[in-house]
Formats: structure tokens, sequence, C-alpha cells
């Protein structure tokens, strides 16, 4: 493995900042939008070597943006381990984040096309609307669905919807067909992401601070479904913000939003199984993508499981 510091930065000023810290600051996690963009590659024809410098630049975009959300939530902790924020101040961890998205751009308009490019500005504009409105909608605590989906196809849908552009542009598949339904994929595919992050928050699984959703108010889906039925009870989990202090029925209640949210995953699951079979005609990417979810979904019951709530097998 590459040292961190020439993995993600040139050998300037900020080659001294970060040269100290370990590479779990930066490269830790499943790297699962480059094995995505891997496995839609392969499907293609393209090989990793040359899908290969798209996922580095994808990678450094993803890191720039968990830097700079772990600024905005205050999380002093990810993937078990200890923030870049939790080490330097604020000031400096912006300027790394600013750094890593800049690097990114300078390197993709070295190898890649104009659209390809245009597509990344794309992605950077819409990440910063969704934290935007996030920010904003958390500030008025009058959330919607609507909104919660809007700010999820920003912020996780802007991302996975370059991973799965980019290899039909590089096999010059950029038929404005294919892109239009890719782009549905990528969309449903980024509420899942943030449906199954946002039932993590009430779980062992989370790797980042614990209930920082609901310390930080932030929109969360679970609390969105437990609010449309009991809404008193999600004022209250808002107001105590741990699920210890709450009665065992009030947590079957938080179950019940929780379970309510994973059968949206898996109705988003099939969606997207139906668009890459029937329409784009990828059953291997279908399937690869059938698989994570699952495996995802059965992450999340592990979780649950380790947290005292009672499971149900049939959700699965």
């Amino acid at each position: 493995m590459k040292e961190l510091s020439d993995f993600y930065f040139d050998k300037d000023e900020i080659y001294r900042l970060v040269n100290s810290f370990p590479p779990e600051t930066f490269t830790g996690g499943n790297h699962n939008r480059t094995k995505i963009m891997n496995e839609l590659a392969s499907e293609l024809g393209i090989t990793e070597f040359q899908i290969a410098p798209y996922a580095r630049v994808i990678e450094l975009v993803h890191n720039a943006t968990l830097i700079h959300d772990d600024v905005i939530d205050e999380s002093h902790t990810r993937r078990d381990n200890p923030t870049l924020n939790a080490k330097l101040e604020n000031r400096k961890c912006i300027l790394i984040g600013d750094y890593m998205l800049a690097k990114a751009m300078s390197e993709l308009t070295s190898f890649a096309n104009n659209k390809i490019v245009s597509e990344l500005s794309r992605t950077l504009k819409d990440l910063v609307n969704g934290e935007i409105l996030q920010s904003f909608e958390n500030e008025k605590l009058l959330w919607s669905k609507e909104k919660y989906f809007e700010i999820s196809i920003n912020k996780t849908g802007s991302v996975l919807r370059w991973c799965l552009l980019t290899p039909l542009i590089v096999k010059e598949l950029d038929e404005s067909r294919s892109l239009e339904v890719m782009e549905k994929v990528a969309y449903k595919l980024g509420l899942i992401y943030q449906m199954l992050d946002d039932v993590k928050d009430f779980s062992t699984l989370s790797k980042k601070t614990p209930f920082l959703d609901i310390n930080n108010w932030n929109i969360n889906i679970v609390l969105l479904n437990l609010q449309s039925k009991k809404p008193l009870i999600a004022d209250m989990l808002r107001l105590k913000r741990d699920l210890d202090l709450l009665t065992s029925h009030q947590r079957s209640q938080i179950y019940n939003a929780i379970k309510e949210t994973l059968f949206q995953v898996d109705q988003l699951s099939d969606e997207i199984e139906e668009l890459l079979t029937l329409e784009l005609k990828f059953p291997q990417f279908s399937k690869f993508l059938k698989d994570f979810i699952h495996s995802e979904l059965l992450k999340v019951f592990k979780g649950m499981v380790d947290y005292d709530f009672e499971i149900d097998d049939k959700v699965i």
C-alpha cells in the first residue's frame, strides 16, 4: 500500500500536515463505491486497470466529503477511529477536504473527457446543495419525506450517479436513454445507502459518534417514519436523545419504524433490479447489487439484535 501522503497528497505544504496520521484516518471503510464502479465496468468489458484512475478520483471526493461532514456534524469517531477533526482544528480539516476535492478535479482533467469532468462538477454542486438543504431543514425542524428524498439524492445519490455513469461514458454507451435509466438506478441506490445509514444510527453498527442524527436533530428516515405514526414518541426520542431512557413500548414503536424503513429498502432494491435487467440488460451487475444490498440488510439486522431489538426474520 502506498504511503498515505503519496496516495492523497502531493509533496507540498499539506504533505507535512497529514504525514503523521495513520492511513485509516483517510482510507478506512469498505470502498463500496469503488467496488460498485469496478463491477459495472467488468460487465461492460472495461478492465480494472482502465477504471482504476476514475475509482481513485471518487475515493478522493468521497473522503473529502466525509471530512467536511464530520466537521459539520461534530462527529469525533468514524469507522471506529478518531475523525480528523478530533485531532485538528476545524479550519485545517476543511482545508484538507478542499485540497482533496481540488486534487480530484486536477487529476481527472488530465485523463478524462469533458463529459466525465462535467458530470463530476455537477456532482460536487449537488453535494453542496444537499448539505445546505439539510442544514436549512434541520433548523426549521419541519421535516418531510419529500425533502428527505431530495437531500439523499443530492448528497448520496449524486456520488453514486457519477460512479455508474462514468463506465457507460468510458465505454461510449452514453446515449441519453441509457444515462437516464442508470441515473434512476443511482438515485434509488443512494436512497438505500442513506436509509441504511440512518438505521445504523440506532444500532451498534454505527461507526460514528452514537446517535449522531438524534443529537444533531438531523433529518433521519426512521424518525420520519416514527413521526408519521407516533409523533409523540418521535418528539420524546429527540428530547431524551437516548434509547435507554425509553420504555419497552416506546422502543417497540421505534423498531416498527425501523422495519418500515427496511421494507422501503427492499422495495427500492426490486425497482433497481427491474431497471438493470429489463431496461439496461445488465444481469451480472444487477445480481451484484442485489446481493450487496441484501448483505447490508443482514448487517443491519445483526446490529438490531446487538441492541436488544426483537427481530422478525420475515422482514428480510
